[in-house]
């Protein structure tokens, strides 16, 4: 069961395919945990389903952010806010590869500055280094298919 009078945001899986339809990676949110944001790590965007109540209450995405608008509207809504969570173990979402925020260094790079700039008018600490982090456990979703 998803929704409940308890839950304010449900999110899951999502696979990566290329233009075969061919499964890449395999982004699992099942090791999500609050504290793992400031790392960087969120649950799979794409499979994050948030009641209306959350934006009205805590904001929309702010659109002058390139690449991490999802991740600044998580980390509001989970991290700061601590709205109600909960994981469904299912495949919600089948996507292509690729996109603004893989598309290369310069746009990682891009990516983590927005991370940093979120933290910051969030009031969290968090540095390069920690965000960088994620990096090594994102290669690793690339075997497990």
């Amino acid at each position: 069961s998803g929704f409940t009078e308890n839950t304010d945001a449900v999110y899951g899986d999502i696979h990566f395919v290329n233009s075969d339809n061919r499964c890449l990676r395999h982004y699992s949110s099942k090791i999500f945990k609050r504290s793992l944001m400031r790392m960087g790590f969120i649950p799979a965007h794409p499979s994050f389903y948030c009641r209306r109540e959350c934006f009205e209450k805590y904001g929309y995405y702010k659109t002058d952010y390139k690449i991490a608008a999802d991740f600044d509207l998580l980390l509001r809504f989970i991290y700061v806010n601590r709205i109600r969570i909960k994981y469904l173990p299912v495949d919600m979402v089948t996507m292509r590869i690729g996109g603004v925020s893989t598309n290369g260094i310069k746009s990682r790079l891009g990516g983590m500055s927005e991370h940093l700039r979120s933290f910051k008018e969030n009031g969290i600490k968090t540095n390069r280094f920690i965000l960088s982090l994620r990096y090594f456990y994102k290669m690793t979703e690339y075997f497990r298919r």
